[in-house]
């Protein structure tokens, strides 16, 4: 199964607009000549709360890459509850999934079905509301608990399928680099790797750093 993997587009009238429009429709153009199975978007996709022509441009460009295949987008800590969930009304080739808290989505593509657990940026006032979604009872655990416990929940969904299980999610993980090569550190709702290792899943799709980091497999199979 191929994976189309992006997130943090930014979309902003007022920064690099035409710029950003065409690095996307570049990325909507490899999509379809690779022919890619499934596309994950983990978050951002706006700057802040969306103005007409930025939801105009992302459409679009939503539009052409569901021509190839079905996508998959998180909320990110940018885009405002409410903005993303029109994406999923467009009438387009293959469905858009758009998931704002916490859930195991499952898409049907080319290549069979895969399990998609699928977690916004953790809010801490939705927190609660997520571990309802994947079936925790658990409203007085601390941020850090509740976060575990719902990526326990989506594992131990995601353990029945057979297929393909993917993490699609844009978060804070412990120890990522910035641009500037310092480790981010005590940074509020961060995950290690043990924690994203509690989802069990067989590859993990991150948003959130604008920079591609390096996990070794050594400290991976160290935390799990």
């Amino acid at each position: 199964m191929q994976v189309a993997i992006l997130a943090d587009s930014h979309f902003d009238e007022h920064s690099r607009f035409a710029e950003c429009v065409r690095v996307h429709d570049w990325i909507a153009d490899d999509i379809a000549a690779r022919g890619v199975d499934l596309i994950l978007h983990a978050g951002d996709v706006y700057e802040r709360k969306s103005a007409p022509r930025e939801r105009e441009a992302v459409a679009a460009w939503v539009q052409r890459v569901t021509q190839t295949a079905p996508l998959v987008i998180v909320r990110g800590n940018h885009d405002i509850l409410g903005d993303l969930p029109l994406l999923a009304r467009l009438e387009t080739r293959h469905p858009v999934y758009v998931e704002e808290g916490a859930a195991v989505r499952y898409v049907e593509t080319a290549r069979g079905v895969a399990a998609v657990a699928c977690v916004a940026w953790p809010r801490k006032a939705s927190l609660h509301a997520m571990l309802g979604q994947v079936g925790h009872e658990g409203s007085e655990l601390a941020a850090g608990d509740a976060m575990r416990a719902v990526l326990r929940g989506l594992g131990a969904e995601m353990a029945e399928h057979d297929g393909p299980r993917l993490l699609l999610s844009h978060a804070m993980v412990r120890g990522s680099k910035t641009s500037h090569g310092q480790p981010l550190v005590g940074c509020d709702m961060e995950l290690g790797l043990d924690d994203l290792a509690l989802a069990g899943a067989d590859f993990y799709a991150l948003g959130h750093i604008h920079m591609p980091q390096e996990i070794g497999r050594a400290s991976w199979r160290e935390s799990v």
